[in-house]
């Protein structure tokens, strides 16, 4: 979205009156907002699903390092 430079903000008052410029310039505003934190969140959420995918795969590593399959019984049988 481009910004609202103070001629643009005039222009507006005097094309669609004061009470509809103010509420177009903080919907703009809020909607602005909104989307850098919808935008950050989103970084949030893929870091988060990350790391626990890296604690996942951990996890089992430890799981195979500490439970390692018992190929001599199966070799003897």
């Amino acid at each position: 979205m481009t910004s609202l430079t103070t001629e643009g903000m005039i222009a507006l008052v005097t094309n669609v009156g004061f009470p509809a410029a103010l509420s177009l310039i903080l919907l703009k505003y809020i909607l602005v907002t909104l989307s850098r934190r919808l935008e950050q969140l989103d970084r949030s959420v893929k870091q988060l699903s990350q790391s626990l995918e890296e604690v996942k795969a951990e996890r089992v590593k430890q799981s195979e390092e500490t439970h390692p399959a018992n190929t001599d019984k199966l070799r003897a049988e």
